[in-house]
C-alpha cells in the first residue's frame, strides 16, 4: 500500500462543531461553514461527515479494487467497479485532475 501523504486518520466530525473535522488529536482537518456563516445546512454537516471519513474511504476502494481486480479482467462483469476504485485512488492521491 503507498505511503500516506494527508493527515493519518481516523478523522471524525467534531461532536461540538458539526462543520468541523478534526483528526486524532483534535487538529482541524476541514471546516464546512465558510460558504455561509450564518446559516446551518444540512448538506454543510453532511460535507463534513463525508471529508470525516475520507480515510477510511481511501483504504476501502484500495481493498475493493485489489481484490476485484484479482477475480476479474477488463471487460468482464465488475470490471467497471475496480476502474472506479482506481479513479478515486488517483483523483485521492492527485494523479488525475
Amino acid at each position: 500500500m503507498k505511503n500516506e501523504t494527508h493527515t493519518p486518520g481516523p478523522w471524525r466530525v467534531d461532536p461540538d462543531d458539526d462543520f468541523r473535522v478534526v483528526d486524532a488529536q483534535d487538529c482541524t482537518i476541514s471546516r464546512t461553514d465558510f460558504i455561509n456563516l450564518v446559516e446551518e445546512h444540512d448538506w454543510q454537516i453532511a460535507n463534513a461527515r463525508l471529508i470525516a471519513a475520507a480515510p477510511e474511504l481511501l483504504t476501502a476502494c484500495r481493498l475493493a479494487g485489489e481484490k476485484l481486480s484479482s477475480v476479474t479482467q477488463p471487460g468482464e462483469s465488475g470490471w467497471d467497479a475496480v476502474s472506479a476504485c482506481r479513479d478515486a485512488i488517483n483523483k485521492a492521491e492527485g494523479s488525475s485532475p
